[in-house]
């Protein structure tokens, strides 16, 4: 859900999807998001909060991740003891998808280093995507830079946000335009539309 609403709002919608629910069975909703939002049980709903760690164990799904990322590694017993979170594992197995290695304990597998390995690959990708040189690091500059405007900023609009990577970074608002749509289709970036109120004021996309 979009968390830069407020909690009140969602608790609103939540029951009025409750409400939904009781006058037709067959439909069901499911809400979920980080504890920051919904703190406390909203009275009247079926609310679970998961343990920071998530609700299955690291390993019961290091195998099957492990299968489905076909990623050979000797000392999988070490490895599986290394790895303490889901996301952990998630960006493990995205890293290394498709190779063959010996893991030992000199292997960082911390979430802040796989973490820049994954902004590393994913800048690797935006590079052949947007035909440019790998080491502008556009991922990782527009990185730093939504975290600074987030922290000022509860929203910022596509426009600003793309005047803002185009002075920035100084590239053209062409290739500003396309690190924004890259971001907001790998999930980086959350968008959503203000709908206009007429033909003379036009929808606006906000992150």
């Amino acid at each position: 859900i979009d968390e830069s609403s407020t909690t009140e709002k969602w608790e609103e919608r939540v029951k009025e999807g409750c409400v939904i629910s009781k006058k037709y069975s067959q439909i069901k909703f499911c809400v979920t998001s980080r504890p920051l939002l919904f703190k406390e049980q909203i009275e009247g709903v079926d609310t679970k909060f998961l343990n920071v760690a998530g609700d299955v164990k690291i390993a019961d799904l290091f195998d099957r991740y492990i299968e489905h990322f076909n990623i050979q590694v000797t000392n999988s017993l070490l490895l599986k003891n290394s790895l303490n979170t889901p996301l952990s594992l998630k960006l493990f197995c995205e890293i290394n998808q498709g190779k063959t290695f010996e893991f030992d304990e000199t292997y960082d597998v911390s979430l802040p280093v796989l973490l820049s390995k994954k902004i590393s690959l994913i800048d690797e990708e935006f590079s052949k995507y947007g035909k440019t040189d790998v080491k502008n690091q556009y991922i990782l500059k527009a990185i730093k830079e939504l975290t600074e405007l987030f922290f000022t900023n509860h929203t910022i609009e596509y426009e600003d946000l793309v005047e803002t990577f185009k002075i920035k970074f100084n590239i053209d608002k062409a290739q500003a335009s396309l690190l924004v749509d890259y971001l907001n289709k790998y999930g980086i970036l959350n968008c959503y539309c203000e709908h206009g109120d007429s033909v003379f004021v036009g929808n606006k996309y906000i992150y």
